[in-house]
């Protein structure tokens, strides 16, 4: 069992326990109001996207308590798909009280977070006032809420015995009378303690003893070492002492992963760097026993900049489960995990510290070091058996790679252990220390530094084994040999996490017959408003929009919902026309949301001066834009626009390079489609992700169809004939040219497997099985043209999964678009008016 407090004033207490087998997690909210309580946890520490719960006594004493979603700072919608589920509740004249549950990965992946291992950040609010409906809630006040960071799925240490109660002392450690310097932003303060102890102890328990309100700002972290005294006589009458009841073995700490200096080297202006420090096998060899290293516990440490920390495990040849793995890493929150009784390193075992880096807001690299204006690339592990004398099992890059970053021709050397040698070239830095050069260095080519990540974390680094001697002076030992990542015969895959429900979705009958086409289940700029349908079939996209988000795909505001969280939402038509020009291409740019500017210029100079763009800056592009196009499918069409372009631009020499590796990007983000799932709005993204294929697929079968049938198919006045426009413009379509036909067939095939991965998981939600529908309806009739085998064993997975399906009321309506598209295929991609009438019983005839 959990318990903390979550306000200044004790008001608001939250205890919480799990059970991994059930993969659930249990809350018990307690707090000094007898209004409403709000708890949820969220993204970023704000309202924002959280996933939250508001519960209220009423007057008439009945729990009112809803699972509910925020996309702004305000009132927070109540969720279709109620995960959070109460179990008890109550209050009295001063407390209210609710006792909740849910599983830790729901199937409602667009308006819920998973609960996982990582940090949480968790909100908090209360009122004194309770509301008067579910939609009308009074304002908390300011200091009536909060967030916290918290590890909920943290294995909880083993309660103290009680019948041994007379045996354990309490040692208090405080510093007092301590001045903080103000000019500087990182301040280290030692003080010598000696213990009160005259035999041996064992520490079973720590707490830092820090004032909340006077020095939790200033204190970031506390470490108790223990020295040992340099007099070895001293030390052999002191061990000749034991003292009673102690454990079996002795633990201590070890530290892995990279050294802080300068060869701990992160480029500049990069949203996502990774780095890697070793603790090679030959550091710690002889010194662990038989049964090898059993870790109680572990603490992933970094500075600011750092985003994600993964420790990995190698075991001959073997990727095992991480040691630690911290996703959403905050430099102000750090503490020791305990690991599960199994984790244990072995002698020949090869641990690999990995630290993902944000420096999009630094000019010039980051280097190790003690400053939080440098960083640190570490994980401290508590383990059993102690080893002697060994305690930290680093490395760095080599002199070697830090000269070819910073373009130093030549340095000095003493011998091949020397990490900090002196410069020969450029001569007017002669006998200048590398280092020194290095962190004074203010100019870097961007374009080197962007290229280099693959070279600062797969280089051959030098090991560095730092150990203890007896008399207490410390040493370190080099390996001779260069170290790096071992062979991997067997990469560590997470267990796939099956999401669970325990409610149904609702489903909400139009409250009266409306006018539906066809592509109104898709929220595009084709949609009008009933109103607008009989008066003008030339309304812009724009007040079509707004007519949708004002009376909701089914005209009901009692079921309306934003159109944008829908993932099939396009601001743009799959396929729709193009002119091969830089200034239409550079309009897609600038509608692209959410682009830096420095990424913006980038792509705007590969398409205005293709050919003078380096191979690096184009994989660059690449990168930016497959992470843009999963991020926001509105950005599908005009980034698979731009990619087109660039190719089309791009010289003989080099032809079709872009594309080529376009195309493998996306082959690797679809080789991790489980890993993507499984993130926050991973659902999303992979719906996203089959949108910008289906994007790119259109568009390359579009750019080579006569000018007449690309205008047709541009008419949005009639949506009824909309398969007609697709029989017409494929029947109407040239052949693609030879050179471009292996492209089309790479995303077909990428669609294909898609499709089935999608039909294949059982977990899959309904806005992927809308994501299949929508692809199929634009795209199916040109993937049956281009392999027709492959669509006949798709609409055979398609069949079988419309059969299995079983009878609750969200299946149904996957049930339902299951058989669209088995009909829409079996009458070659048209629709006949009947047809059209049955799928949509609520559509009226045109007028």
């Amino acid at each position: 069992m959990h318990s903390i407090t979550l306000d200044p004033h004790n008001k608001y207490q939250l205890k919480w326990f799990f059970d991994d087998h059930k993969q659930r997690i249990t809350f018990n909210a307690m707090v000094e109001t007898t209004g409403w309580v709000g708890f949820g946890i969220s993204p970023n520490g704000g309202m924002t996207g959280s996933d939250l719960v508001i519960g209220w006594i009423d007057e008439h004493g009945r729990p009112q308590f809803h699972d509910r979603y925020a996309e702004e700072e305000e009132l927070p919608t109540i969720d279709e798909s109620q995960d959070w589920h109460l179990l008890e509740s109550g209050h009295n004249g001063s407390h209210t009280w609710f006792t909740f549950t849910r599983v830790y990965y729901t199937c409602d992946t667009e308006m819920d977070l998973h609960i996982t291992s990582d940090m949480t950040k968790i909100i908090w609010a209360y009122s004194q006032h309770k509301p008067s409906s579910p939609n009308a809630m009074p304002q908390h006040k300011a200091h009536n809420r909060g967030a916290r960071n918290v590890h909920l799925l943290s294995i909880p240490g083993h309660r103290l015995d009680n019948t041994a109660a007379e045996h354990i002392e309490k040692w208090d450690i405080t510093s007092s009378n301590l001045l903080i310097p103000n000019n500087s932003d990182t301040t280290y303060w030692c003080k010598i303690v000696i213990a009160p102890f005259k035999t041996k102890v064992h520490v079973i328990r720590i707490e830092p003893m820090i004032s909340p309100k006077t020095n939790a700002p200033f204190v970031h972290h506390m470490v108790l070492y223990r020295c040992l005294h340099p007099n070895s006589s001293h030390m052999d009458q002191y061990a000749s002492h034991s003292g009673a009841n102690l454990r079996q073995y002795d633990a201590d700490t070890a530290t892995m992963g990279s050294v802080a200096d300068y060869r701990l080297f992160i480029p500049p202006k990069q949203e996502s760097v990774t780095i890697a420090g070793h603790c090679h096998p030959t550091c710690f060899r002889s010194k662990i026993p038989d049964d090898g290293l059993h870790v109680i516990a572990s603490l992933p440490h970094g500075h600011k900049h750092v985003r994600k920390i993964l420790v990995r495990h190698f075991r001959n040849g073997t990727e095992l489960e991480p040691i630690a793995e911290e996703n959403n890493y905050d430099f102000n929150f750090q503490d020791f995990q305990r690991s599960p009784d199994q984790c244990r390193i072995l002698r020949d075992d090869h641990i690999v510290v990995e630290c993902t880096y944000n420096t999009q807001n630094r000019d010039i690299p980051l280097f190790g070091g003690l400053s939080t204006k440098e960083e640190m690339c570490l994980v401290f592990i508590i383990y059993y058996p102690r080893m002697k004398l060994t305690r930290n099992c680093l490395s760095g890059l080599t002199p070697q790679t830090v000269m070819t970053l910073s373009d130093v021709a030549e340095v000095h050397s003493i011998d091949d252990n020397d990490m900090n040698p002196l410069i020969v070239m450029p001569s007017n830095y002669a006998n200048e220390r590398l280092s020194e050069y290095v962190q004074n260095k203010s100019f870097w080519d961007q374009n080197v530094m962007s290229a280099s990540q693959q070279l600062i974390r797969f280089a051959p680094q030098k090991a560095q084994c730092f150990w203890r001697k007896v008399d207490g002076a410390a040493g370190m030992d080099e390996i001779d040999d260069l170290i790096q990542y071992p062979t991997i015969l067997n990469t560590y895959k997470e267990p796939v996490k099956e999401c669970q429900t325990l409610s149904v979705y609702k489903y909400v009958k139009p409250s009266q017959p409306i006018y539906r086409p066809p592509s109104a289940r898709i929220a595009t700029n084709r949609t009008e408003s009933p109103e607008s349908h009989s008066s003008s079939t030339t309304s812009t996209s724009q007040s079509n929009n707004e007519s949708l988000n004002k009376s909701g795909i089914f005209g009901n505001k009692a079921i309306v919902s934003d159109p944008l969280k829908s993932a099939l939402k396009r601001s743009k038509s799959f396929g729709a026309n193009v002119t091969d020009s830089n200034c239409e291409s550079i309009g897609h740019l600038m509608s692209i949301e959410d682009i830096s500017w420095e990424n913006m210029t980038l792509i705007r100079r590969s398409i205005e001066k293709t050919n003078s763009m380096t191979t690096n800056q184009l994989m660059q592009i690449v990168r930016i834009i497959c992470n843009k196009a999963i991020d926001n499918s509105s950005n599908s069409r005009s980034l698979a626009i731009i990619c087109l372009t660039i190719n089309e631009k791009q010289s003989e020499t080099h032809r079709h390079l872009f594309i080529e590796s376009l195309i493998n990007c996306l082959r690797e983000w679809f080789n991790e489609r489980d890993r993507l799932r499984l993130t926050s709005g991973g659902a999303r993204r992979w719906v996203a992700y089959v949108s910008f294929i289906c994007e790119l697929y259109m568009n390359l079968k579009t750019r080579t169809e006569p000018q007449n049938t690309r205008q047709c198919f541009n008419d949005t006045r009639h949506f009824d004939n909309e398969y007609d426009f697709h029989t017409n413009r494929s029947n109407d379509s040239q052949t693609s040219p030879p050179v471009m036909a292996k492209q089309e067939k790479q995303f077909s095939v990428l669609l294909y497997d898609s499709f089935q991965a999608i039909l294949m998981n059982a977990n899959s939600t309904p806005t992927e099985i809308e994501c299949l529908h929508s692809s199929l309806r634009s795209c199916g009739k040109y993937l049956e043209e281009d392999n027709a085998s492959r669509m006949k064993t798709l609409m055979a997975t398609i069949r079988d999964t419309f059969l299995s399906l079983s009878q609750s009321s969200h299946q149904i309506n996957c049930q339902k678009l299951y058989l669209e598209i088995i009909e829409l295929c079996s009458s070659r991609w048209h629709f006949t008016q009947s047809q059209l009438i049955y799928y949509f019983p609520y559509t009226k005839p045109d007028q």
